[in-house]
């Protein structure tokens, strides 16, 4: 079973590495972006995250740099690069692909399900970009978007609240309750 385990750990260093332009990653950022139930089942054999991933031959770590030895799935290339904050704009103004607003779905769908399954049920940004799924966080990276802006255009899902043991706010559902529909991308498609 802790095979299994250390199976499935390999795996997720290689997703999350892999969506990084670069290839290269901080260990503890790392350290934070491994899924929890993976986390505590290393834990709870005793296994340590620093020390287990210097074992691994797909990765090297360097002080507290982790590369990628191997060659790692990449993210289908940008067909248009943009600057920062040119995909909301681009978003606003109904120039997207129908592809790009299928991600940005389940980006929103990625987010929902971590607030709907969390104790405190709001995030900060900063813990959700961590929680993201790999292939959330790299479509936000290639097309340089912030994911705190892109929650702020769904305002009918997605609420910001003062947290008072928290400098910045955090992210919270509006209704808990509701489930996410891909109608609420539809002030966002181009004209037909």
């Amino acid at each position: 079973e802790l095979q299994i385990i250390l199976d499935q750990v390999e795996q997720a260093i290689l997703e999350i590495v892999g969506v990084e332009p670069t290839g290269k990653m901080n260990l503890a950022t790392l350290g934070n972006r491994i899924p929890q139930h993976l986390s505590a089942a290393l834990k709870a054999n005793g296994v340590r995250f620093a020390r287990y991933i210097r074992t691994l031959s797909s990765v090297s770590v360097s002080g507290t740099t982790v590369s990628l030895l191997c060659e790692a799935p990449k993210p289908a290339p940008v067909a248009r690069g943009f600057r920062r904050g040119e995909f909301i704009l681009a978003m606003k103004a109904k120039q997207l692909p129908v592809e790009d607003l299928e991600e940005v779905f389940a980006v929103l769908a990625c987010v929902h399900n971590l607030l709907r399954t969390s104790d405190r049920q709001s995030e900060s940004p900063c813990a959700l970009g961590n929680k993201l799924a790999p292939r959330s966080r790299g479509f936000l990276n290639t097309h340089r978007a912030r994911l705190i802006e892109l929650l702020s255009e769904f305002p009918s899902v997605f609420a910001s609240v003062n947290v008072p043991t928290s400098n910045t706010s955090h992210v919270a559902l509006v209704d808990s309750a509701a489930p996410l529909d891909q109608s609420i991308l539809a002030p966002f498609y181009p004209a037909a």
